[in-house]
């Protein structure tokens, strides 16, 4: 019983800290559009920020600091990254198609990306920019427990629009 009240009061100081450490706004992001621009990238909270191992030896990560695009030196942030590189499908413009596109992909411990999964789109074109966009993305810096990377899951809305 005390073993289990310990561990039940650790899980809580970890949750109140993460709250109080990244701000409630990360724990629970909404994607917000932005009017002025044809192109908007968005990121959302990562997945996870708690997790138990089942195991005999009950370890706790918490995500101490969030992953980081770093750009290369090149980019300011995820969003200049995605202005600068970003191309048009060519058939989408000239039937005027356009839309949200919500890819969700995992930053490895080393900061490479991988595991891509489209959760909404509305062009398979759209689909195929996205996915060269980040297959030459420059490496994040990963999530953190303490000073330990750990794997995390993002999303990342990008939004094509003809304006």
């Amino acid at each position: 019983m005390f073993r289990n009240m310990k561990i039940y009061k650790l899980l809580l100081s970890a949750l109140f800290t993460l709250c109080f450490s990244v701000g409630f706004s990360q724990i629970q992001c909404k994607a917000q559009s932005t009017e002025s621009s044809p192109l908007t990238a968005m990121n959302l909270a990562t997945e996870s920020s708690l997790k138990a191992d089942v195991g005999s030896n009950k370890t706790i990560e918490i995500i101490t600091t969030l992953p980081k695009f770093v750009g290369g030196g090149e980019y300011t942030d995820v969003n200049a990254y995605i202005y600068a590189n970003l191309k048009f499908p060519e058939d989408a413009r000239v039937s005027g198609r356009s839309g949200l596109v919500k890819v969700q992909f995992d930053i490895e411990k080393n900061g490479t990306i991988g595991n891509v999964d489209f959760v909404e789109s509305p062009d398979s074109a759209f689909n195929e920019e996205v996915l060269r966009l980040l297959n030459k993305m420059p490496n994040w810096n990963p999530a953190l427990s303490g000073y330990d990377p750990v794997k995390t899951r993002y999303q990342l809305n990008i939004n094509f629009s003809l304006r």
